[in-house]
């Protein structure tokens, strides 16, 4: 999708599911935004789960229309985990960790997408989950999460891009008994 965003580099995003899992694509209109939705139920819990990346230096209205699309996904599934992982490309929001919340509260807000996108999920409950900084030492991949989530580093299967290290991120505790199916 690069063309899409006139980017050369960069861009891109994957979600895989287990294919015993329950779950579908919403068919929701990005409009040149990279982002991926997928419903998802695991033992009668449903999880919006969103991957979206943001090329640097994005323009006010990409993250505008993002941020009212997760408004409309929160209002209409009110009764779901909510979790979006990806790259915002937020560079200048510093983060300080909220002790009793596990979480991570922005501040230094230094641009108007910042301060929208950071209200909005606030509003919405959806708070940020990561604290691992690229070799930079800087947090371009946000975890946000309406549910405790914990974010750790994660061995890389291939070699790691410096801006954006593996993850590995565990939504919640779901104790997972699939149905072997035998053909």
């Amino acid at each position: 999708m690069p063309g899409e965003t006139n980017k050369s580099r960069g861009g891109g995003v994957l979600d895989t599911i287990k294919k015993d899992i329950p779950s579908y694509q919403f068919n929701i209109d990005v409009n040149k935004r990279e982002e991926l939705w997928i419903h998802v139920i695991l033992n009668e819990i449903k999880i919006i789960l969103g991957v979206v990346y943001f090329p640097p230096n994005s323009n006010l209205d990409i993250y505008i229309q993002h941020v009212n699309l997760v408004n409309n996904l929160v209002s209409h599934h009110s009764n779901s985990l909510i979790c979006i992982i990806g790259v915002h490309n937020l560079p200048k929001l510093v983060r300080k960790s909220s002790v009793e919340c596990n979480n991570f509260i922005p501040f230094n807000i230094s641009s108007m997408a910042e301060e929208y996108l950071c209200d909005n999920f606030a509003f919405n409950g959806l708070l940020q989950f990561n604290d691992i900084g690229n070799d930079y030492n800087v947090i371009l991949d946000l975890v946000f999460c309406n549910d405790k989530t914990i974010t750790y580093k994660s061995v890389p299967l291939i070699s790691e891009d410096i801006y954006h290290p593996a993850l590995n991120v565990k939504i919640c505790d779901i104790n997972l008994r699939l149905k072997k199916k035998y053909y």
